[in-house]
């Protein structure tokens, strides 16, 4: 959608009303709303969020080698205590902050006043950004790190692209593919953060590298003849989660509709106990590839109504609140069952289109990095197998496994014939 509004030159879409929004059936809808509420305040996982934000799980995720660390080419990182949610709290941290009416209170509130890092009072970076110009460049400043994510949000810059594509040009850098000559001096040395917070102004400001690094890891790749090594999907960058520590990411970053997504599918928080039994989402052996496919497939369902719905993912009520929260709102009976299907035609309405503008079968891949065994830590030498997991996948999406189309049957099935006619002839 960005992409489509800046071909357009259109900054922004201002809309305002005076009318209320009206549910179907109000006083149960609130009553359903109010028990979730409950729920969450009460939670052990809010309370975590709350107290370490969405940090709180990072050391967990360095033990099992879910964080990756030095673009994405080590297991494990030494530094991980001194950079994660608790450290911030006893360090940094002077507030948080909250969407309107969560209770979760993720939000970070840091000060950091003094020393070439200083950024004064501002919102303190989260998981993926302390990952990103953490572990991913193997720098241990919180201060540094700090930084950085202001100046990616001054600038507008998503942090995830940012650092990933950062990490690939230290890693470049390290193999002498690039120099000081090609870095305006700068000596991109893993473990310093310095020269990653220059990168940033310059990628803002489309300055020497910074105009090649603005367009992302897969425009480096092609530029340097490295694409194998750019972490990325579809054009989008790699999240911080390694699909060779929770294999069951493989599938879903590689067919996630914007590319490699953590939000696609919340596998990784499902390590942490964001279980859903009754829908099929459950923990398994996170090495292994059993049961993968069909545990992205219901995540991913599950996650489209969570989207559509607005709802936080790191918000999780019992599912059968949330069934009564959108049945009470729409005035019709919607089991926790139905909002599989409904999250299925979701994304079923999203694979076809993108079918209609160009995809192929050969999008839905990993990068050749992501799939070379790591040398350490606890997932050392474990890869995912990605064509069993896709074979599998595309069984359960009823998708073409040679041209990814999806088939009449399936569309039948979801009340979706009308799309068939968007769906390519060929492939």
């Amino acid at each position: 959608m960005g992409a489509v509004m800046g071909s357009k030159n259109l900054k922004a879409i201002a809309v305002s009303g005076i009318s209320k929004v009206s549910v179907a059936e109000p006083e149960e809808f609130m009553k359903a709303c109010i028990s979730a509420s409950k729920f969450l305040r009460e939670s052990s996982g809010t309370e975590a969020f709350r107290v370490a934000g969405t940090a709180c799980g990072a050391t967990y995720f360095n033990e099992i080698g879910n964080m990756p660390n030095q673009y994405f080419t080590k297991g494990t990182f030494e530094g991980a205590d001194k950079i994660d949610g608790v450290e911030m709290k006893q360090t940094i941290l002077t507030g948080t902050s909250t969407c309107y009416g969560c209770p979760i209170r993720c939000g970070r509130v840091i000060t950091v006043k003094e020393g070439k890092y200083a950024v004064g009072t501002t919102d303190g970076p989260e998981y993926e950004t302390m990952c990103g110009f953490g572990p991913n460049l193997s720098c241990t400043s919180l201060e540094g790190i700090s930084l950085a994510n202001e100046l990616c949000n001054r600038y507008g810059i998503d942090t995830i692209s940012c650092s990933v594509t950062i990490g690939l040009a230290y890693l470049l850098y390290e193999k002498g593919v690039l120099t000081k000559k090609d870095t305006d001096g700068l000596a991109l040395e893993w473990g310093a953060i310095d020269p990653a917070i220059e990168l940033v102004k310059m990628i803002a400001e489309k300055r020497g590298i910074g105009a090649l690094l603005a367009e992302g890891t897969r425009e480096v790749g092609r530029k340097f003849g490295v694409e194998d090594e750019a972490a990325n999907v579809k054009g989008l960058e790699v999240p911080f989660h390694d699909p060779r520590a929770i294999s069951g990411m493989a599938v879903s970053y590689a067919t996630s509709p914007r590319g490699a997504c953590h939000n696609y599918s919340t596998i990784y928080l499902v390590e942490i106990g964001q279980i859903v039994p009754e829908l099929g989402i459950v923990s398994l052996d996170r090495l292994s590839n059993d049961g993968k496919a069909e545990l992205a497939f219901n995540s991913e369902n599950y996650r489209a109504v969570y989207n559509s719905m607005l709802m936080c993912q790191f918000a999780n009520p019992p599912v059968q609140d949330l069934a009564d929260m959108l049945s009470h709102c729409i005035g019709q009976r919607l089991s926790p069952q139905d909002l599989l299907k409904v999250g299925e035609r979701i994304l079923m309405a999203k694979r076809v289109m993108n079918l209609r503008l160009g995809a192929t079968v050969q999008d839905d891949r990993l990068p050749k990095h992501l799939l070379k065994p790591l040398p350490d830590g606890p997932a050392a030498g474990n890869v995912p197998d990605l064509d069993r997991q896709l074979r599998e996948y595309y069984s359960l999406r009823g998708w073409d496994p040679k041209t990814g189309h999806p088939n009449a049957e399936k569309l039948r099935a979801l009340g979706l014939e009308s799309l068939s006619g968007y769906v390519p002839t060929r492939s």
